[in-house]
């Protein structure tokens, strides 16, 4: 027997969707009412003690508990579209392969907020006299109209339940990121960055793309559910599996 040899280790993961699903209503839940209570209490305690605390549960400040549940959620959506891919063939293989970049890209700037960099450029193109405060919507708003146009017939060519859930998950993220941010900008322009009205604004904005982020992740990951999914680990050096096992039988 040749002293170099491969071994194979599979695991097949099982997930309970039912749990799955309630931990994400719990989860997206809890965030959104924790994001009102900490606008009532920056009201009252601004910036100081437990106002300060209780930013970290505001959902539009960029380094808050919110953040990390959008930067969980967004990944692992852009993980399972890679599963997909790999797992698909022909067309839809390359539809779940651009999903999964699109949705890294967003993860991305969820974190890095290269959104606000975009607005910056416009803003100085425009000579900061736009219609539009936060103008960074327009270039994103068209690239999802185009994206979601694109996807229609994908989704529809899917199981009903994961085509809706992923449909309906994108519709509402991009209601929350774009339309809100829309509304948002006027309520900016009225009251101020950090008024209670543009809180209340926002909060409805990153509930919106939680909920929608959540339903997507449940389409795919009911997806990927629909075919077991065995993954094999291989290790040590030499000679590839199926040639050690030859070998061994000889």
């Amino acid at each position: 027997m040749d002293s170099e040899t491969t071994h194979d280790r599979g695991f097949t993961l099982h997930i309970d969707l039912r749990t799955v699903r309630t931990g994400l209503v719990v989860l997206v839940g809890t965030l959104i009412v924790l994001h009102y209570v900490s606008v009532a209490v920056d009201a009252t305690d601004p910036g100081r003690g437990v106002g300060r605390v209780a930013g970290m549960f505001n959902l539009d400040e960029e380094r808050s508990v919110g953040t990390l549940a959008a930067v969980w959620l967004l990944s692992s959506a852009a993980v399972m579209s890679a599963l997909l891919s790999a797992r698909e063939q022909g067309v839809d293989r390359r539809r779940w392969a651009v999903l999964a970049l699109a949705l890294v890209f967003v993860t991305v700037d969820e974190v890095t907020t290269i959104h606000e960099g975009l607005d910056q450029v416009l803003f100085e193109l425009t000579g900061g006299d736009a219609f539009l405060t936060f103008l960074w919507v327009l270039p994103y708003g068209i690239g999802a109209l185009v994206l979601g146009m694109m996807y229609i017939p994908f989704l529809r060519r899917l199981p009903r339940d994961v085509g809706s859930r992923i449909f309906l998950g994108g519709v509402l993220f991009v209601a929350g990121a774009v339309g809100l941010e829309i509304v948002g900008s006027e309520v900016f322009d009225r009251y101020g960055f950090g008024s209670t009205a543009f809180y209340l604004v926002a909060g409805v904005e990153e509930g919106l793309e939680l909920t929608g982020s959540a339903l997507a992740v449940l389409g795919m990951l009911r997806h990927v559910g629909s075919t077991p999914l065995h993954v094999t680990v291989a290790s040590g050096v030499g000679r590839p599996a199926a040639r050690v096992r030859e070998h061994e039988g000889a």
